[in-house]
């Protein structure tokens, strides 16, 4: 009998060594979901930006607002900027942050894309 409750006591201190592991595990799995979630988001967004650009002069492009998926608005906000750099050569950035903490930038992309349109 004395021999397992000791088993059990051994047991039970490795296990709370454990535990801090597991909850480490725990929070980088949410953090990983979080980021995969703005990947996510960047690139649809950048699509979104190439299909735009293709279709309408750059100047029009840059005056569109970004519009995020109800599940995706909870928890990030997203903005876009897009630089003419020539009559027919656009540069988009998409940057994605946390609505918490708008201060740090989850995901961000930068393209350029050919536009359908000269800038008038």
């Amino acid at each position: 009998m004395v021999e397992l409750a000791v088993a059990i006591v051994v047991l039970g201190i490795v296990l709370v060594g454990l535990f801090p592991l597991v909850i480490d595990s725990l929070r980088l799995a949410v953090q990983n979901a979080e980021v995969a979630q703005a990947n996510r988001i960047v690139a649809t967004q950048l699509d979104t930006s190439r299909d735009s650009l293709a279709a309408a002069p750059c100047a029009a492009v840059t005056a569109q607002a970004i519009s995020l998926p109800t599940s995706d608005s909870s928890k990030f906000s997203a903005d876009r900027t897009v630089t003419c750099d020539s009559a027919r050569l656009a540069t988009v950035t998409i940057r994605v942050q946390r609505l918490i903490d708008t201060t740090q930038t989850v995901a961000t992309a930068t393209t350029r894309v050919v536009t359908a349109a000269s800038t008038p």
